[in-house]
């Protein structure tokens, strides 16, 4: 009787001992969810596994994280011998007009300044004898390429991706602060330049986004039609659609240069912008705090104005890789692949079938 009331003794305390292990671990998870919940929404960032006890050594910590992970994101390459000799009859070297000057100031954003902190309602409210001493003083920029230190300089403002873990410095994406002075004149180049590409036909055909009357709707009317064609003619459709990671990051400046050059755009507006693209640095502002400067060695320039006509002029030849039977449209940093396939045809390569045309004809007259 003894033996039996122990042994059910110790059967309940083995019960109860595994009931309270998992309560406790139900109890811990939930406690962890509901730390990981704050912490993300906090911001908290964790050093080494513990969070910084400093408030200061906080907003220190994750400018200084985010400066190094943005600059990692550039790599350095070997410098290209460039020739920026033109043509002086070149459009894209002509001196500017006042009217393009108003263009750029009428269509700039009143977004939030740069380091400069001028921001665009000052350009706006300016009168017709400020505007010319503004133009004078960018033609003499422009003739002598010469790019102020403060437009090589951005601040870059860190902002949460939707749906992402906040405690990971890599669920940022980073938002550019430039001086307003540089956008306005990078918007005279650029809409020199995008004029320049469309009026010689610099660009291929299939090419859309940042040019005129290409934009992404068109290209998506483009795959709409291609799939109902397909649909009718009772054709396999097939569809790629690549985004290219670190797009502007990655873009090898002397090779861009390199580039414009080949297709007509050289002299002092090639040899402006080179210097403009190198030597670059930025700063990273976190909740009043600035991190260090870090230089930017290679890639377009975050929030310029220039950025999307250069990087559509950096991949423009890539059209020159594809296939006859394959249709590529390029838009904004996404590449789309479409090909129609016949399933005779597709049979055919399947079996290593080699098929031979036949045509007939009745020939009439002479």
């Amino acid at each position: 009787m003894q033996d039996y009331l122990e042994k059910k003794l110790e059967n309940m305390l083995t019960s109860f001992q595994a009931i309270l292990e998992k309560q406790t671990t139900l109890i811990m998870e939930a406690f962890q969810k509901t730390m990981e919940s704050v912490l993300s929404h906090l911001n908290k960032i964790f050093e080494m596994g513990k969070s910084s006890p400093s408030p200061l050594r906080k907003k220190k910590l994750l400018a200084d994280m985010f400066a190094d992970y943005f600059a990692s994101k550039n790599t350095y390459h070997e410098p290209l011998p460039l020739d920026f000799l033109y043509d002086k009859n070149n459009l894209l070297n002509k001196p500017f007009h006042i009217l393009e000057l108003h263009s750029a100031i009428k269509n700039s954003k009143n977004a939030t300044p740069g380091a400069d902190h001028v921001t665009a309602i000052f350009f706006k409210n300016l009168d017709q004898g400020q505007r010319d001493v503004i133009l004078r003083y960018f033609q003499k920029l422009f003739d002598n390429a010469i790019v102020p230190d403060s437009w090589k300089h951005v601040i870059v403002l860190p902002i949460p991706k939707p749906c992402k873990d906040k405690t990971k410095i890599s669920s940022y994406r980073p938002i550019a602060l430039t001086a307003v002075f540089s956008k306005t004149f990078e918007s005279i180049l650029a809409n020199s330049i995008s004029y320049y590409l469309t009026k010689e036909r610099k660009l291929n055909p299939q090419h859309y986004g940042f040019v005129p009357f290409k934009d992404s709707r068109s290209a998506t009317y483009l795959v709409h039609k291609a799939i109902v064609n397909a649909k009718l003619q009772k054709f396999f459709f097939v569809g790629i659609s690549l985004d290219i990671k670190s797009a502007y990051d990655s873009v090898y400046v002397d090779g861009l240069i390199y580039k414009c050059l080949q297709i007509g755009i050289a002299g002092n507006i090639a040899n402006w912008i080179h210097k403009f693209l190198t030597s670059r640095s930025f700063q990273i502002k976190w909740r009043g705090y600035f991190s260090p400067k870090k230089l930017v060695p290679q890639g377009l320039a975050q929030g310029s104005d220039l950025s999307p006509i250069l990087y559509t002029i950096y991949m423009h030849d890539i059209f020159e890789t594809f296939e006859s039977e394959v249709d590529a449209w390029f838009m904004l940093t996404t590449f789309l692949y479409f090909a129609l396939i016949n399933p005779l045809m597709l049979f055919a390569k399947k079996y290593k079938i080699l098929w031979k045309e036949f045509s007939s004809g009745v020939n009439i007259g002479n």
